[in-house]
């Protein structure tokens, strides 16, 4: 009986590691470790069957001010209501997990092969979670109303990396927040050109910064050591 319960024990504790190590422990969710494996798998899984997944990457809008107005706890009674609704909004085998803070990613597998058609999928998912989260929560007798920004990606390719993937919904969303906040946008690879520098401007200020240095440092007439202003570009 001695090594029955002892054995229990151990498997109890393993178990407890494993959440521990996976799991969110506010909302229960796959943590960013477990996303980040669900979502290569989900990749290579898509690819393999010729299907479209898509990554959804949610964030609370204007959450900090609920945390700074009524405290943290009823921030952490919002999160976990939020991960509840979310769950509800797709289907067995697909996931949701918490990033951290008030961002959570959804992953949807077994979309349509046709891009168009992948797409229509994922926008109808993504107008259910939106509508779910803004219907109004209770906290403890306090009535909250929240919204939501998404940025979404679809994915095929069996070459796409995690970090890719996840570099593309981040800019989705911030373009979805751009555009005001509660709604969703779709990732464009013209948004990411349009928010780095221009090559051609980047080599201007390099060349600029160059000379600007090298004047400071060779001038006769400069008898003060000083740092070289940063040229405007």
């Amino acid at each position: 009986m001695d090594n029955f319960n002892r054995s229990r024990a151990q498997k109890q504790a393993e178990a407890e590691i494993e959440r521990l190590a996976f799991y969110d422990p506010l909302t229960g969710l796959p943590n960013r470790r477990l996303l980040y494996d669900r979502l290569h798998q989900a990749v290579v899984a898509n690819a393999r069957a010729a299907n479209h997944g898509a990554a959804l990457f949610i964030d609370l809008d204007n959450f900090k001010a609920l945390n700074d107005t009524k405290g943290h706890n009823q921030g952490d009674l919002l999160l976990v209501e939020v991960a509840r609704r979310l769950e509800a909004c797709v289907r067995e085998g697909d996931t949701v997990a918490r990033l951290g803070g008030d961002e959570f990613v959804v992953i949807l597998n077994g979309l349509n092969g046709d891009a168009a058609q992948a797409s229509a999928q994922t926008k109808m998912v993504g107008g259910k979670i939106l509508a779910a989260i803004g219907r109004p929560y209770l906290l403890h007798g306090y009535e909250h109303h929240c919204s939501a920004s998404m940025g979404i990606g679809l994915f095929r390719d069996p070459d796409t990396t995690v970090e890719e993937l996840l570099k593309c919904i981040d800019t989705a969303l911030y373009q979805a927040k751009r555009n005001g906040r509660n709604g969703m946008q779709f990732y464009d690879p013209a948004m990411q050109q349009a928010l780095e520098p221009k090559p051609r401007w980047r080599a201007i200020c390099a060349e600029r910064w160059r000379k600007t240095v090298s004047y400071c440092i060779t001038s006769p007439k400069s008898t003060k050591t000083a740092a070289p202003s940063v040229p405007k570009c």
